[in-house]
């Protein structure tokens, strides 16, 4: 179903049968945590449901891996919001987070003129890092990227955009000090960039679809998921196929906290369409964005996430006066 430039492939979180297969655990060159089959409405309005299998490699004990990894983190607390965000994002002042949701950025409004206003709403910190970026094109999207989440957090948590400390924890994985219950990720590609936040850990990833090298495939990709790949034939095709198992590999290693120091043969996804229920309580959702951007979301919370358009122009109106 296609909605202004947006394609959501699943399950409709509110409607028809849901049935999982029960989980198998077995061994056979590694450890295979599950398959499990969903099956959804599937009619007019494009919803359908695919099965999908998850397949780690190692042969460790991964019991560890999940939503618990993080669950020191949570707190019971409601989530106050403080007013919207570039016209399109309306929170009600007293609403929860009820379930994971995600906001798309499109810079194709981005002016040069906004970049020296934009600095002034991000830390000094932040200010260097972002600012040794040599690429104009990365550095805007870096830039709003942390705009994207400290408005988003001081809408939600009711305080100044001075008071969200974002921080980084042992593995490189951002969280805010100030609530480290309240999970977020961000991810930005070409024209776009993508921020999702939740009360489960969360990864997301967007990419711009382009040509990939033969190599490159076998390097990422399970024998399996280099087989569902090249079975495309078309190229268009294949890089479709590529970038929908990419984006679920690295939304996955971005909420379990790992991001990029993985070795992306260790998971296996077996199918090519989503969302999935699959093992230790992680669902994947995909978006197809103007037929040119793949991403994928990844999340302990069993919820469909909402996805949200955004302009940078809204974002720059939304920012308020100049702080001091």
């Amino acid at each position: 179903m296609a909605t202004g430039g947006f394609q959501r492939r699943g399950i409709a979180a509110a409607s028809g049968p849901f049935i999982f297969s029960r989980h198998t655990n077995h061994r056979r060159g590694g450890v295979v945590l599950g398959n499990r089959v969903a099956f959804g409405k599937d009619g007019s309005d494009g919803w359908r449901g695919v099965a999908c299998r998850l397949v780690f490699r190692d042969r460790g004990n991964r019991d560890d891996v999940g939503p618990a990894l993080s669950e020191k983190r949570r707190r019971h607390a409601d989530i106050a919001s403080a007013g919207a965000l570039g016209g399109a994002l309306v929170m009600d002042s007293l609403m929860a987070l009820s379930g994971p949701r995600a906001w798309l950025v499109d810079l194709t409004s981005w002016q040069p003129a906004f970049e020296s206003r934009a600095w002034a709403f991000v830390t000094p910190a932040e200010r260097v890092r972002i600012g040794a970026c040599l690429d104009s094109s990365e550095r805007v999207r870096r830039l709003v990227g942390q705009l994207m989440v400290r408005s988003l957090a001081t809408a939600m948590l009711g305080i100044s955009w001075q008071n969200v400390s974002i921080v980084r924890d042992g593995l490189g994985k951002p969280y805010i000090r100030e609530a480290p219950w309240l999970y977020f990720n961000l991810s930005h590609s070409g024209s776009y960039v993508l921020v999702a936040f939740a009360r489960s850990p969360i990864g997301v990833d967007i990419e711009r679809r382009r040509p990939i090298a033969e190599g490159f495939l076998h390097y990422a990709l399970t024998a399996d998921e280099y087989g569902y790949v090249i079975q495309a034939g078309d190229p268009n095709h294949r890089e479709e196929r590529f970038l929908r198992v990419w984006t679920r590999k690295e939304s996955y290693f971005k909420a379990i906290g790992t991001g990029l120091t993985n070795n992306w043969r260790q998971i296996s996804f077996a199918s090519g369409h989503g969302p999935y229920q699959v093992c230790r309580g992680w669902r994947f959702t995909d978006w197809t964005i103007a037929s040119e951007y793949v991403a994928a979301v990844c999340c302990g919370d069993p919820k469909t996430p909402a996805l949200q358009h955004i302009t940078a122009l809204g974002i720059m109106r939304s920012l308020g006066p100049r702080p001091e």
